[in-house]
């Protein structure tokens, strides 16, 4: 791009006749820009940033097309994560579109995926927005979407191989905070590293070298929108300590998250300030009073079924996710909504509210399918030990749904005994497929613990019994104590 103002000051183009490999390099005005990769860019930043309009409208109609197209919820789930997001992400890192137009994208997305899965509106969208490890869709809003790749950009810039990056990248910093502070040029000089760190961690303006001025006449950026970013996300630059193990020095302007140990790199930031950002959609899902109380149970094999249902009908999979959000239709939920006037239970004789955990573990009028699940479950799991026990060169008896042999007193009936003759140990087994709910970030809290110490009380007696005998009793409640976890994902309606 080549201007000059001739003598009136008006801006004219001046063609410098640059050619590259041969071929003339046209010459840009003023209000001209040049494409790279399909994007725009030049002097006139307003252009720029009303440039991504028709790309996000392009975006609206293909996934409003997704969502009409008959694929299964988990399908397009996976269609917008892998055609839709990558289409806009090398503009939003390097564009600044509107706000407005992004949330609109937002909106609409979340909008189509509740209808899509038959949730109400007042269903949180922070679980399309939790990471899958955690039971939530893995998707993200084009607006962190757009956060995380400016903080990833900024980063890289900061740390680039290429010392002419490093280098204007911290001149553009060293000139913003002359630009927005009162900066004692004595007291920073050599200190460019710890100004850069300051200004990005919104800090600068607590040092009595660099006080902010009241009125400044800066215009935003990309290191201004990276300050807000890392604001906004609870991120700050520091400075990695040297590491003897591996020789390396200590390094300024480096960037790490709380779910990760270890130091960001090239490779690794963009993909962890993303986590780092779904993890914040899971802690306001988990807070919920309501639609949070199963979330701190997600995650795992119990969440595989959200990415790779493996056959599931879709019905079964709008039903598991609305029970994971407490927006099945029951009596409890309706009279939230004020649409019953009471919310007891629907089941002749049963007068306890109709709460889902009620329906699939409690209710009378389930207990026909409560045990059937049961009885499943441990079939599973018996057909497994039959067929692993027949590789071994002990003597092993499996005892199912009986009484401990030569135990006097009340008649337990564990659903699984494990006896090995040869080594002379025994494994005590009883499942119950509990409702997953935890109230708090203490394990302790969960259903599945509190069902645990109940069993661990029960079976004390065989126990104690079993050891006086000479047997080596297996019978704790952990399943993280397990050599071998077995888990049964079992949905009914």
């Amino acid at each position: 791009m080549s201007v000059q103002r001739d003598g009136r000051g008006v801006l004219k183009t001046e063609d410098l006749q640059l050619d590259l490999d041969g071929t003339p390099i046209p010459a840009l005005s003023m209000s001209a820009s040049y494409t790279y990769l399909g994007i725009g860019d030049g002097f006139d930043h307003v252009r720029r940033r009303v440039e991504l309009a028709p790309a996000l409208k392009q975006l609206k109609d293909d996934a409003t097309a997704l969502l009409q197209s008959g694929l299964a919820p988990w399908q397009v789930v996976k269609a917008v994560k892998t055609y839709l997001y990558p289409r806009v992400e090398y503009a939003l890192r390097h564009l600044r579109p509107f706000q407005q137009q992004l949330e609109g994208f937002d909106r609409h997305l979340a909008r189509g995926l509740r209808h899509l899965l038959q949730l109400p509106n007042n269903a949180t969208a922070e679980c399309f927005y939790a990471p899958v490890s955690r039971g939530g869709l893995g998707l993200l809003p084009l607006t962190e979407l757009h956060a995380a790749l400016q903080v990833a950009h900024g980063w890289q810039m900061l740390n680039s191989k290429d010392p002419a990056v490093r280098r204007i990248a911290r001149v553009q910093l060293r000139q913003i905070a002359d630009a927005r502070h009162r900066i004692d040029s004595r007291a920073w000089e050599g200190r460019d590293e710890e100004l850069c760190e300051l200004l990005l961690n919104s800090q600068l303006g607590t040092s009595p070298d660099a006080p902010p001025k009241r009125r400044n006449g800066d215009i935003g950026s990309l290191w201004v929108d990276v300050q807000r970013h890392l604001r906004t996300l609870g991120l700050k630059l520091a400075t990695a300590p040297a590491c003897t193990d591996t020789g390396s020095e200590a390094a300024t302007l480096q960037l790490r998250v709380p779910h990760h140990d270890k130091w960001l790199d090239h490779r690794t930031v963009l993909r962890h300030v993303k986590l780092h950002i779904k993890h914040r959609h899971w802690s306001k899902w988990a807070a919920m009073r309501d639609q949070g109380k199963t979330a701190r149970t997600h995650g795992g094999a119990g969440s595989g079924f959200l990415t790779r249902p493996r056959g599931m009908w879709e019905a079964d999979y709008r039903f598991a996710v609305a029970a994971r959000l407490n927006q099945l239709d029951t009596h409890s939920v309706l009279k939230r909504r004020r649409l019953r006037a009471h919310d007891h239970c629907r089941q002749p004789g049963c007068s306890r509210a109709e709460t889902l955990a009620h329906v699939l573990n409690h209710c009378p009028g389930t207990m026909d399918a409560v045990r059937g699940r049961h009885d499943d479950a441990l079939k599973t799991i018996e057909r497994a030990l039959i067929a692993s026990s027949g590789d071994r060169q002990d003597r092993v008896e499996l005892r199912v749904n009986q009484t401990v042999p030569s135990l006097a007193g009340p008649a337990l009936r564990p659903d699984l005994q494990l006896f090995n003759h040869t080594k002379k140990t025994v494994a005590v087994v009883d499942l119950a497929v509990a409702f997953e709910e935890q109230a708090n970030d203490d394990p302790e809290s969960s259903a599945l613990a509190r069902i645990a110490a109940h069993k661990r009380a029960k079976y004390a007696g065989i126990k104690r019994h079993l050891e006086r005998q000479g047997w080596k009793v297996h019978c704790s409640m952990k399943a993280k104590a397990h050599r071998v976890r077995l888990r049964a994902v079992l949905i009914t309606r």
